[in-house]
């Protein structure tokens, strides 16, 4: 298991924003997972993917993140009509074995920067459509009790962009999809979802949507009626190509980020008498939900 100190948090997010926690540790194999608890010790502790939706304030933190990224593999059970994915796998990882196979009812995540587990932890989707209503399982290792253990469908309690199941001090280690529809199609419906993508969304660095959206409206309909689009803050803005996309040209700040933030709220908000709530996890201190602390009772 690869062990990095003092490791730039900036380097492992798709935002390239972020300052230092005192180490990194990258599992690859159940050996990994078991060592641990000894390696976090009493120091709080983060697991983190792609770091596709975080962003990290320009700090120190005191801490130990667990970094998924070497934890990966897709396999497909031809018998169960399942797909078993380790929760470092990319999204993009996924839909190729789904090309592969021709497996349906996938293009929806096309596009997708994160994680298999960071999919399953937050209910990550598009087109109104959320990666739940394919999970049949999901593995868990427990830092707390050292132990695996696998939870089932019907115990899984999802909603928009959130899940209410995991237990302080899980991980997630794999999920296991449905791979039952057959589709020779799909290759050219990722595609179309690709290109749709890229001419919609901006390239530069960002954690995609930052607002979560409504019901009845999107997050970038409120933003762009409030003139924001195009709205700078150091080296951050509010992207002329998509206003729910606050990007970095490439020396943004935590701080750049969080006024373009705070900004869209406040004028979402008296315009619109909407609160603008983030989908990007804002970690800012040792506090934040994210980090787990095993040394507490």
């Amino acid at each position: 298991m690869f062990i990095a100190s003092h490791a730039q948090l900036k380097t492992y997010t798709t935002y390239h924003v972020g300052g230092t926690c005192s180490r990194m540790v990258f599992p690859e194999v159940e050996a990994d997972l078991e060592a641990l608890p000894a390696l976090i010790g009493d120091l709080p502790c983060l697991v983190m993917g792609n770091g596709s939706n975080v962003l990290f304030a320009d700090k120190f933190f005191d801490a130990v993140v667990v970094n998924l990224v070497k934890w990966r593999g897709v396999t497909f059970d031809s018998a169960a009509h399942t797909l078993e994915v380790k929760s470092g796998s990319l999204i993009s990882e996924l839909l190729t074995a789904v090309k592969k196979h021709h497996l349906g009812g996938y293009d929806f995540l096309a596009g997708i920067p994160g994680t298999l587990g960071g999919a399953a932890w937050m209910n990550a989707g598009a087109w109104g459509k959320s990666i739940s209503s394919l999970i049949i399982s999901i593995e868990v290792y427990s830092l707390s009790s050292r132990r695996l253990r696998t939870i089932p469908k019907d115990k899984l309690k999802y909603a928009y962009r959130r899940q209410e199941f995991l237990q302080p001090g899980d991980i997630i280690v794999s999920v296991v999809l449905d791979a039952q529809e057959h589709d020779e199609n799909i290759a050219d419906k990722i595609s179309a979802i690709l290109t749709l993508r890229r001419q919609k969304h901006p390239v530069e660095p960002s954690c995609g949507s930052f607002f979560k959206n409504f019901p009845d409206v999107s997050a970038g309909s409120l933003i762009e009626s409030c003139g924001l689009k195009g709205t700078v803050s150091g080296d951050a803005e509010n992207s002329p190509r998509h206003a729910n996309f606050i990007i970095n040209h490439g020396r943004a700040t935590f701080s750049d980020i969080m006024t373009l933030k705070q900004r869209a709220q406040d004028e979402v908000l008296a315009k619109h008498q909407k609160k603008l709530e983030p989908e990007v996890q804002i970690v800012d201190s040792l506090e934040h939900p994210l980090f787990i602390h095993l040394s507490r009772p």
